[in-house]
């Protein structure tokens, strides 16, 4: 598989090729990058050779992992058939009591992760602060990442949690590159 590339605005072979080469031409990718640094998924990497020092930019992969282990069980529970029940050990978890079936899919994954991460071996295996950037991102901000990616809500939905959690639990043990 290889990407289609444009030269022509009306080429038929995708849909409105006209705003994909003037997204390419014009996008401040700079800022694509910088969030991406921030956010640790790229990484600078110094190296000396024997006359000179080289710079270079790759991928965090541990960073990487990360996001992709989210993205791979972020909506699992969806899947009515597979809800948590709120085990008696724990008595309450977000409003559920006891033998009530978590039935907000957030709600259900963050249960399962911080409970029973065995069972979500993507995000078991994960180091222990990457498992805690996930968890934090997942559990604690019920972040929704459709909303922030679409623009589905105002900001308010969506970062009234997120500040209420780093003043709350977080403030000395979330990187500047989780946030």
């Amino acid at each position: 598989w290889n990407p289609i590339k444009l030269t022509e605005p009306d080429d038929l072979r995708v849909t409105q090729g006209e705003k994909r080469l003037n997204f390419h031409k014009h996008a401040q990718w700079s800022f694509f990058h910088k969030l991406l640094m921030d956010a640790g998924l790229l990484e600078e990497k110094r190296g000396t050779g024997l006359f000179k020092s080289a710079t270079k930019i790759q991928v965090c992969q541990k960073r990487l992992l990360s996001l992709l282990a989210l993205t791979a069980v972020h909506d699992i529970m969806k899947m009515n058939m597979i809800l948590p029940e709120v085990q008696k050990q724990h008595t309450k978890y977000n409003g559920y009591g006891p033998g009530d079936t978590i039935g907000d899919h957030d709600h259900a994954l963050s249960y399962v992760m911080e409970y029973f991460p065995e069972l979500l071996p993507s995000f078991r295996d994960l180091d222990e602060s990457e498992r805690r950037s996930v968890l934090f991102t997942q559990c604690n901000l019920s972040f929704n990442h459709g909303w922030f990616v679409q623009a589905e809500a105002p900001p308010g939905a969506i970062f009234t949690k997120f500040r209420k959690a780093l003043i709350r639990d977080h403030n000395n043990q979330i990187d500047s590159q989780d946030v």
